[in-house]
This record gives C-alpha cells, sequence and structure tokens, in this order.
C-alpha cells in the first residue's frame, strides 16, 4: 500500500510539473503574440498562435485526465 501511495505522490508531483510548464509556455506565447504583432509577418503570428492553442489544449486535457484520476480514488 505504501508503494501505491508513493507512486500516487510521484504521479501528482509529475502532473503538477507539468501544469507549470505548460502554464509558462502559455504565458510565453502569449507575450510573443502581444509583443510582436504588427512587427513580424502574419503567418508568423498564426503559427504562435497556433503554438499557445496546443499548449492550452495540453493543458486542458491534462486537467482533464488528472480530475478523472481524483474522482477515481
Amino acid at each position: 500500500m505504501e508503494a501505491a501511495d508513493d507512486r500516487s505522490k510521484q504521479i501528482r508531483q509529475l502532473m503538477q510539473t507539468e501544469e507549470k510548464m505548460l502554464l509558462a509556455e502559455i504565458n510565453f506565447w502569449r507575450q510573443m503574440i502581444k509583443s510582436r504583432r504588427g512587427v513580424v509577418s502574419e503567418q508568423a503570428t498564426e503559427r504562435m498562435q497556433y503554438a499557445c492553442s496546443l499548449a492550452e489544449r495540453k493543458l486542458l486535457m491534462m486537467d482533464e485526465i488528472f480530475s478523472h484520476k481524483e474522482l477515481e480514488q
């Protein structure tokens, strides 16, 4: 049972780290988009928006998985 608890804690810590990284990535892309709008090509802005959207979707999926796992316990 103790091993299962340790494993659960490790998974939680990994997910929290991943969440922090994704939030940092989202903030990075939002700042890039805001500061570079009008300076870079429209295509470059679209790529940055796509990268930001991808990180946001990953975060949402991760939150859904984490919430689902918490409900199972």
